[in-house]
Formats: structure tokens, C-alpha cells, sequence
């Protein structure tokens, strides 16, 4: 048994949450629109498909447009710009009164 130092720190619980607490969950699940490149249209279910597979909760394909919207964890962002005919992704910020902005 190893003797521990009067300058130590003594830790009684764990160092980080076991359980996040509901806004850090609501925070890190974003919505977002995902444009679809216009070679890859021909194709935008499988695309779809693909972005389903790395996160998308995907709730709408607007084929006509080229665009996928759903939500998704934000630390899977990189994931879903890597999937083949993902254009770019557009992120919905909410403030706390319910207002809408968009980042251009």
C-alpha cells in the first residue's frame, strides 16, 4: 500500500459525471440540413442511407433540391462531411427564446 502525501488531493466520487444532465444532451444534438452534391442527386437515397449510417437521424429528403434534414450528435459532425456526395452541412442554432439564425 502506497503512502499518500499530505499535499495530495483526496477524491471521494468520481471526476466527471456518470450522467449528463438534460442540457448538455439537448445541446450536443443539433439540427441540420445536408446539402447534397448535384453529381450525387442522381443517388441522394443512398446517400441518405450513408449519412443514416455514421449519425443522421434523417427526417426529410427533398430530392428535387438535393437536400437531407435531421439531427445529429455535433461530435459526428466530421463523419458526415466525409460520406461521397455531401456537399455541405448547415447547422440550425436556436436561442434560448426560440429564435432561428443562420451562420452564412
Amino acid at each position: 500500500m502506497s503512502e499518500q502525501s499530505c499535499c495530495e488531493p483526496q477524491i471521494d466520487g468520481p471526476l466527471y459525471d456518470e450522467k449528463p444532465n438534460a442540457r448538455s444532451e439537448a445541446v450536443s444534438r443539433l439540427k441540420i440540413a445536408v446539402a447534397v452534391a448535384d453529381d450525387a442527386r442522381g443517388r441522394i437515397y443512398d446517400v441518405a442511407a450513408a449519412c443514416r449510417a455514421v449519425g443522421l437521424d434523417h427526417t426529410m429528403t427533398l430530392a428535387g433540391v438535393g437536400l437531407l434534414t435531421g439531427s445529429m450528435e455535433s461530435r459526428d459532425l466530421a463523419k458526415l462531411l466525409a460520406v461521397p456526395g455531401v456537399l455541405m452541412v448547415e447547422v440550425k442554432h436556436e436561442f434560448p427564446c426560440g429564435v432561428a439564425a443562420r451562420i452564412h
